[in-house]
């Protein structure tokens, strides 16, 4: 505050993971080290007088790996076009309330891998696999799939085709 750097700084705050067992995750499923919501929604905040409007809120999913997209937009860095981020910039998001692009984010962790397209997940443990829709079932109690084949096999197919390209030639250990 001496230097006045908090009227030009963006700074942002989340945790990288939900609550232990020994901590509450509320209404969610899981706790940290599982991909259940419990495991891994966590809120976040961030702050940039004159560029976010305090008290602005949203409910689009971000993740960990946008911070690199977002930080590397906001220093003005140029980028190679040849690079292909993982992330996505959330400036526009954050300071003018824009919808981030539609896409579908994955997880996988030990066992158990997770896909997320729009209000649909996908969470296989164990080999076997569970659906659910997080608009109507954040807490993860009802399994869609047998009521949602269709559903099911379209995620199940696209998390394969993910699971083969990034764990090409790559030796995994669980």
């Amino acid at each position: 505050r001496r230097l006045g750097l908090e009227r030009k700084t963006f700074i942002f705050f989340c945790s990288d993971n939900g609550a232990t067992k020994n901590g509450s995750n509320g209404a969610l499923a899981g706790y940290k080290g599982s991909l259940w919501e419990g495991g891994h929604r966590v809120p976040a905040v961030a702050y940039w007088p004159g560029r976010i409007r305090p008290g602005t809120t949203t409910d689009q999913t971000v993740l960990g790996m946008d911070m690199f997209a977002t930080m590397a937009s906001i220093a003005r860095a140029g980028l190679p076009a040849a690079l292909k981020l993982d992330g996505v910039d959330l400036l526009g998001m954050m300071t003018k309330n824009e919808n981030l692009p539609e896409r579908t984010l994955f997880w996988r962790y030990r066992n158990e891998k997770a896909l997320r397209k729009g209000p649909w997940k996908l969470l296989v443990r164990d080999d076997k696999a569970a659906l659910y829709n997080l608009d109507e079932d954040l807490g993860e109690k009802n399994d869609l799939a047998r009521t949602e084949p269709r559903m099911l096999k379209m995620l199940e197919d696209e998390l394969a085709v993910w699971d083969r390209e990034v764990s090409a030639g790559v030796k995994l250990r669980a």
